[in-house]
């Protein structure tokens, strides 16, 4: 039993207040007010952060949901090849558009040839300069 003895009970301990130890909690004391005003500003990041993710997705959803109405229109609808182009003869007025090399006109327009030259021109322009690419490329962007 006599080891025991030699271990000091704790009402023996006495603890000495240190002033490093005084600094050390004063210093504890600030960082967690750093903390908590970092935590503030990660609140604002990350609903800046998923507000951005949730617009994104809109977004891609939206692009998607057109390039869709767009290869749907073309299985649809009758086309036929003119130039390099393949001519969508659709039934929506008073459009006419471009996609790579597909042209979408409104049918009645085009068989009255309602249509001006200068705008189907245009839209080969469009066509050869690859004009849906640069709208895709922001699109996604």
């Amino acid at each position: 039993m006599g080891w025991f003895e030699s271990i000091p009970r704790i009402a023996e301990i006495q603890i000495q207040p240190n002033i490093n130890s005084v600094a050390a909690i004063q210093e504890a004391t600030e960082l967690t007010n750093v903390e908590s005003i970092s935590d503030e500003n990660s609140f604002w990041t990350d609903i800046l952060f998923y507000g951005y993710l949730a617009i994104s997705g809109v977004l891609l959803l939206r692009c998607a949901s057109n390039l869709i109405s767009i290869l749907k229109s073309i299985r649809k609808n009758n086309s036929s090849r003119f130039h390099d182009m393949k001519v969508v003869l659709t039934k929506e007025k008073n459009s006419i558009s471009s996609f790579f090399n597909y042209l979408f006109v409104n049918d009645e327009d085009f068989e009255k040839k309602n249509i001006s030259n200068a705008v189907i021109q245009h839209e080969f322009v469009h066509g050869k300069q690859l004009h849906s690419l640069d709208v895709l490329l922001v699109e996604i962007v």
